[in-house]
């Protein structure tokens, strides 16, 4: 290839790229309800739907027409959702799985598809936080935490996404956290699962590109803190808290669900939070570490208690004593 050829390239490749920024905007001004697909007799499998946002995915999918299936490990809390789904008029079938075992959610997954038919939609939702500093987490925690925040997404996506590829019809989303884009002392384990899961989602979807199957579509959600209790305890400063308010589980809901009506590839919320993570890639290590600063990020988990009852300061004190 001679300069010439390389300069041709490079110029289609910069008009390919403003042309397809330009489409993506004004895709996005359009308003949501009027490039919104029907997702009418879809099969959506939710994984964490006993409680949480998993239980709030399969009573707002439902009410839409998808037929929802619904794992958790806690067997009375999936069967109380799948109640709540069928009273609201919405199909829904519920199963026992510990998604952190791979035999398990191959066994799950063949009974789906023999009493319910075939995935057409899958929910990585399913997610727990430690809330330990380095130095008391155990391999334990680690492993637990990897197991269900990233290794689940990878034995769920193997038991749905070859049926998907094969009709090139699909919807996979990643309920991930910002906490896969950005860190947090206190969240060691946490941040690394959240990374994990994020880069296999954007694997993945490049996978699928290669393979030419159009028909699949991939949204990573990435919120901030939601209001679920899983970070109860954990705070920043105040006056940052006007930047970035903890988030109430309906509005999260309510986009991931505009998401997937509008193929939206990638939710940050708040939306501020698109800058955050532009602004952490440019900036040098200091200047971010003085915004983290401004923030209260160093003292944040210090307070947390989560599901445990207790504040990491009064774990601390528990272990000495």
């Amino acid at each position: 290839m001679n300069i010439l050829e390389f300069i041709g390239e490079l110029v289609i490749l910069h008009l390919h790229i403003l042309l397809v920024t330009i489409e993506a905007f004004l895709i996005w001004m359009i308003p949501s309800f009027l490039r919104s697909k029907s997702l009418e007799g879809e099969t959506m499998l939710i994984t964490g739907a006993g409680s949480g946002m998993g239980r709030l995915f399969a009573l707002k999918f439902s009410a839409l027409g998808v037929r929802v299936v619904l794992w958790d490990i806690n067997a009375s809390a999936v069967e109380e959702t799948a109640k709540m789904v069928r009273v609201n008029g919405g199909k829904a079938w519920w199963y026992t799985c510990d998604v952190t075992k791979m035999e398990t959610v191959n066994e799950a997954a063949q009974r789906v598809r023999e009493e319910v038919g075939d995935v057409t939609m899958l929910v990585n939702n399913a997610g727990i936080v430690t809330g330990k500093y380095f130095q008391d987490l155990k391999e334990e925690d680690y492993q637990r935490t990897m197991n269900v925040n990233s290794l689940a997404h990878a034995w769920t996506l193997k038991a749905f996404l070859p049926h998907m590829l094969e009709r090139n019809h699909g919807h996979i989303v990643t309920i991930a956290s910002i906490m896969g884009e950005l860190v947090l002392p206190g969240l060691s384990d946490y941040c690394m699962s959240k990374f994990a899961a994020v880069a296999l989602h954007e694997s993945l979807l490049r996978e699928v590109r290669a393979q030419r199957k159009d028909g699949i579509h991939f949204t990573l959600v990435n919120p901030y803190k939601i209001d679920t209790g899983m970070f109860d305890g954990a705070r920043i400063k105040k006056s940052a808290e006007l930047l970035f308010p903890t988030l109430k589980p309906e509005y999260v809901a309510d986009k991931v669900v505009e998401a997937v009506q509008t193929n939206t590839d990638v939710v940050r919320t708040p939306f501020i939070f698109n800058i955050v993570v532009i602004i952490s890639r440019i900036l040098p290590l200091k200047a971010i570490l003085l915004l983290e600063d401004f923030a209260g990020n160093e003292k944040a988990m210090k307070t947390f208690v989560g599901r445990r009852g207790q504040t990491v300061d009064e774990q601390a004190v528990t272990k000495i004593e």
